[in-house]
């Protein structure tokens, strides 16, 4: 019998709920393992807030001898699901509670798979390699393959429900391969993201035009724009749902011009630079670069990305990534708390957005009042 007094309420409550549904002792040590942390405290408190729902549940956790869950399957497994959306990087302990956490937290855990060089051969990614192609088509949603070679094709055939791709090949492939990338993309019916180096994988621009690009709203391209005028990339404007466009470094005002005259659905435009060479640009080249392009558009932002895939990845699971800056810097200058003159977000503290209020993370009491 195990001592009330050797754990906290919350652990006690998960305990009695795994006791109550006959767990085995490995599942319960494999939750005791789990560090008290965000993760574990938001599902306890769902579990709680969920069982107190009734008045007498509710008298019962007064007394915590008394204390006793018969939470539904189906309200378990939303709990479990919560906590995953919550705290995505607890996902794998989560999974490790029960058979059931696993099964419940699978589909969650693969929903965004962002591969390089590196990530591939984390622990997290291992089974992706022996699973269904029927279970990585209905659950991968936010695909991202970076710099790698292997496996890029079977990936882009297989999960073809994605709506938010993220493709950048490690070299210039050869020259049949571009075509072949743009076969796989056709198959991609509900892709609305779309980041890629366009020269290297559909052979330039005259395929705009293709149906595949209807649904796309957000477009990342990796090529790079300085030398080349509007007239390359004139196709950018027949795009009927293109809201968010960014381009690479240096653009010519040709570009700049052609794109915010001709695209009428664009809402943001960002020019993005590395963090290498955004650290060398001062102040005094960042004004001049913007007289020099005639900047006068609202809609027009520059800023960094330190680290491409963290900025998708962070947006494919949380929703807050730079389209969320630049978003927040444009209505900013809307509401008059950035000056009008300025077009590039700086990542530290700037007397610029004194007045701009940060996006906030909900509580986990406001999480739960969504419940």
């Amino acid at each position: 019998m195990i001592a009330r007094r050797s754990f906290r309420a919350p652990r006690f409550a998960l305990v009695t709920l795994y006791s109550n549904w006959s767990l085995c002792f490995s599942e319960a040590a494999a939750l005791f393992s789990f560090r008290l942390n965000n993760a574990t405290k938001f599902l306890s408190r769902l579990i709680i807030t969920s069982h107190m729902s009734s008045p007498q549940n509710a008298e019962q956790i007064s007394g915590w001898p008394e204390f006793s869950f018969s939470l539904p399957p189906d309200v378990h497994r939303a709990i479990f699901e919560m906590a995953g959306i919550v705290y995505p990087e607890e996902i794998p302990k989560l999974m490790a509670v029960s058979h059931a956490a696993y099964s419940w937290l699978e589909p969650l855990q693969f929903k965004v798979v962002a591969l390089t060089p590196y990530t591939q051969r984390w622990p997290r990614y291992w089974p992706l390699w022996s699973m269904s192609p029927g279970f990585l088509r209905n659950t991968v949603r936010h695909l991202c393959l970076h710099k790698i070679e292997y496996p890029v094709g079977g990936m882009l055939y297989t999960c073809t429900e994605v709506v938010d791709l993220s493709l950048r090949p490690k070299a210039r492939p050869p020259n049949d391969r571009g075509p072949l990338f743009f076969l796989l993309l056709e198959q991609m019916k509900d892709l609305q993201r779309l980041s890629t180096d366009f020269d290297i994988l559909l052979d330039g621009f005259e395929r705009l035009t293709h149906p595949i690009f209807h649904n796309i709203t957000h477009l990342t391209m990796f090529n790079r724009i300085e030398g080349y005028g509007w007239d390359k990339w004139k196709d950018l404007a027949v795009l009927p749902s293109l809201t968010h466009l960014c381009m690479r470094e240096i653009i010519t005002p040709d570009m700049f011009h052609g794109v915010l005259d001709n695209c009428q659905t664009l809402k943001v435009f960002v020019n993005w630079f590395r963090a290498a060479a955004f650290d060398e640009l001062q102040p005094e080249w960042l004004k001049q670069y913007c007289m020099n392009l005639g900047v006068t558009d609202v809609r027009f932002v520059m800023l960094e990305i330190q680290d491409w895939v963290y900025e998708w990845e962070t947006g494919a699971r949380k929703g807050e990534n730079f389209w969320d800056r630049a978003e927040a810097f444009i209505a900013g200058k809307k509401r008059g708390a950035i000056l009008e003159s300025l077009y590039w977000v700086d990542q530290g503290p700037h007397p610029y957005w004194a007045h701009l209020d940060p996006p906030v993370p909900p509580s986990d009491d406001e999480m739960l009042d969504t419940l």
